[in-house]
C-alpha cells in the first residue's frame, strides 16, 4: 500500500508571539489544527512546536502533492491575517516504512534539499495516532 506524508510548517510563530503574546500564537496553532482536522482526508497530528503532518493512505505523490495545495489555499486566509506563512514536504513510501523514513522524505520535499530529522515522534502524545495509523497500513500491504 502506499503512505504519504504531508508535514507541514507554519512560519512567523515567534513573531506573533513577540507581538502579541503566547495567547495569539496558540490561538494560531488551534485554528490550523482545526482546519486540519475538518479536511477529514487521513490522520493528523501535531509533531512540533510549528509542525503539523496528515498521513494519507492510499496516496500517491502526487495526490499528496494536491491536498498540500488545497490545504494552502484553505489556509491562505487565516495565516495571512496573522503575518504567518505555511511551507508543506511530502514524503511517499510503497509497502513497509518507518515512520523515521516517512519524516525524512518529507522533510527533504519540504527543504528541497536533505535535512536530518531531529525527532520522530514517540508514544505519549498526539504524534502516536500517525505512528498506530502508519503501522497499520504499511502492514495491509
Amino acid at each position: 500500500v502506499t503512505v504519504s506524508l504531508l508535514k507541514l510548517e507554519v512560519d512567523g510563530l515567534e513573531a506573533l508571539r513577540r507581538e502579541r503574546g503566547g495567547a495569539a500564537s496558540r490561538d494560531a496553532l488551534r485554528a490550523v489544527a482545526d482546519a486540519l482536522t475538518a479536511r477529514e482526508v487521513g490522520t493528523c497530528a501535531r509533531v512540533g512546536p510549528s509542525d503539523f503532518a496528515v498521513l494519507l493512505t492510499g496516496a500517491s505523490r502526487e495526490a499528496a502533492r494536491a491536498e498540500g495545495v488545497e490545504v494552502e489555499r484553505a489556509l491562505d486566509p487565516l495565516l495571512r491575517a496573522e503575518g504567518l506563512a505555511l511551507r508543506w514536504g511530502v514524503g511517499t513510501v510503497s509497502g513497509p516504512a518507518s515512520p523515521r523514513t516517512l519524516l525524512i522524505r518529507s522533510e527533504q520535499d519540504l527543504c528541497g534539499r536533505p535535512r536530518a530529522v531531529r525527532r520522530v515522534p514517540t508514544p505519549g502524545g498526539a504524534p502516536v495516532l500517525l505512528l498506530r495509523a502508519l503501522d497499520q497500513a504499511t502492514q495491509a500491504s
